[in-house]
C-alpha cells in the first residue's frame, strides 16, 4: 500500500488523545513493498493512558507504537505524569499494552526493504505497563519483537511471549519473565497464526510472574488468569478442552421387581474425561433440567464404559443421561439421552422378485 508515492499509511493513529481504549480489533496488511509502514495502532505526540487490549495484528509492518520521536509538538499535562523526565519531550504518558496477538507470516512483508519491523515499539514513552503479549513471525524481525528506545522511555515488561527478540535501543525497561525465542510449536497453528498454546508449551504455562490485580486479570479470550497453579506467559492461559459429549449412551439389559429397577448403562467414555457424573430423570433430561436430575453417581472414574443403575421404579419410562469432567474441572455438554422402557420399531422387509 503507497500513500502519495509514500508509506504514510497505518491502522489506528492518534496524537495527543487521552484514555483511550482500543479493544478486540483484527488489524492486518498495513505495510509497503517501498518505505516503513506506521503501526497497526499508533499513539504519540503525547498521548496519555492509552489501553490497547485482545486485539489480533497481522502481517503489519509494526504492530504497536507508545511513542516515535523526541521532539515536537506534543501534548504536555499539568500533572507532570513523567518526573523522570524532568521537564523533557515525552511523546507517551503512561498506558497498558496486555492480551494482544501480533504475528507476521507474510513472505512478501518478511522480505520486503522494510520488512515486519517490531511487534510492539516504545519510543520516548514514559511509565507504560505491557503485559502478556505474544508477539511471533515466521522469519526474524528487522529490529525486535519488542523494544524500547530514547532516554525518556520508561517501561514495564511482564509476562510477554515472542519468537525473538527483546531489544535495548535506550531508556529503561523493567522486564520480568518474558520468554524470548519461543518456538512456534508451542501455538496450535504457529505458522498461520493461531496462537493459543499448546498442553506441551510447558516453556510458558504457569511460568509467569504474579501481576497486582486489575492490571491484567484474564487474557485474550477474556478467560481468567490464573488458571492453574500459577500464570501462563502470553496472551493465552492455556485450558484444557472440555470432553466431548457422550453420544452413544444406552441401555444394554433391564430388570424389574420388587419395586426396583435394575438398568446397565453403556457408554464410550471421552479421552480426556478424569470423572463423570451420571443422572436420571422421569422426563427427558436437558441441559435446562440436569442439575434437578436425580443422582446416580457424582465421581465415576472418567474411564468408566458400563454403570448398573438400581433406583425405586413401579411404572413408567425413566431416563439416563451422563456428563464428563476434565482434570480442570471443565465439563463436557450433555451426553444423549438413554431411556427405559425401550421402544423397538421393526420396518417390514419387503422382497421383489
Amino acid at each position: 500500500m503507497c500513500i502519495r508515492d509514500s508509506c504514510y499509511t497505518g491502522g489506528v493513529d492518534a496524537h495527543q488523545a487521552q484514555g483511550w481504549i482500543i479493544r478486540d480489533n483484527v488489524i492486518e496488511g498495513f505495510w509497503c513493498s517501498t518505505g516503513l509502514s506506521e503501526h497497526a495502532i499508533h499513539m504519540w505526540r503525547g498521548c496519555r493512558d492509552t489501553l490497547v487490549e485482545r486485539n489480533v495484528l497481522r502481517n503489519n509492518a509494526r504492530g504497536v507504537g507508545f511513542g516515535l520521536v523526541t521532539s515536537g509538538e506534543a501534548r504536555t499535562y499539568p500533572d507532570n505524569p513523567c518526573p523522570s523526565a524532568e521537564g523533557g519531550y515525552v511523546d507517551h504518558y503512561g498506558g497498558i499494552i496486555r492480551n494482544n496477538f501480533i504475528f507476521a507470516n507474510d513472505s512478501a512483508l518478511l522480505t520486503s526493504p522494510d520488512g515486519f519491523d517490531c511487534g510492539i515499539c516504545l519510543w520516548q514513552a514514559c511509565e507504560a505497563q505491557v503485559f502478556h503479549n505474544t508477539v511471533a513471525s515466521t522469519g526474524a524481525p528487522a529490529s525486535s519483537s519488542i523494544e524500547w528506545r530514547f532516554d525518556h522511555t520508561l517501561v514495564t515488561l511482564t509476562n510477554n511471549l515472542v519468537t525473538h527478540a527483546l531489544v535495548d535501543r535506550g531508556g529503561t525497561a523493567i522486564r520480568d519473565s518474558n520468554l524470548e525465542g519461543a518456538v512456534l510449536s508451542l501455538f496450535e497453528d504457529g505458522s498461520n497464526g493461531d496462537l493459543h498454546l499448546v498442553s506441551s508449551a510447558t516453556d510458558a504455562i504457569d511460568q509467569g510472574t504474579v501481576i497486582a490485580a486489575g492490571l491484567c486479570d484474564d487474557d485474550i479470550d477474556g478467560d481468567t488468569r490464573p488458571w492453574g497453579a500459577d500464570r501462563d506467559i502470553g496472551a493465552d492461559e492455556y485450558r484444557e478442552s472440555a470432553p466431548d459429549a457422550v453420544t452413544d449412551l444406552r441401555v444394554t439389559h433391564a430388570l424389574t421387581g420388587g419395586g426396583t429397577l435394575t438398568a446397565t448403562l453403556h457408554w464410550t467414555p471421552p479421552v480426556n474425561a478424569v470423572t463423570t457424573a451420571l443422572r436420571y430423570a422421569e422426563a427427558p433430561i436437558t441441559e435446562v433440567t440436569w442439575d434437578s436430575a436425580m443422582f446416580l453417581e457424582e465421581a465415576l472414574a472418567g474411564s468408566t464404559e458400563s454403570y448398573a443403575a438400581t433406583l425405586a421404579y413401579t411404572n413408567g419410562t425413566r431416563y439416563f443421561a451422563l456428563k464428563a469432567q476434565n482434570s480442570e474441572g471443565a465439563w463436557s455438554a450433555l451426553s444423549n439421552n438413554a431411556f427405559w422402557p425401550m421402544v423397538s420399531v421393526y420396518l417390514p422387509l419387503v422382497l421383489r422378485d
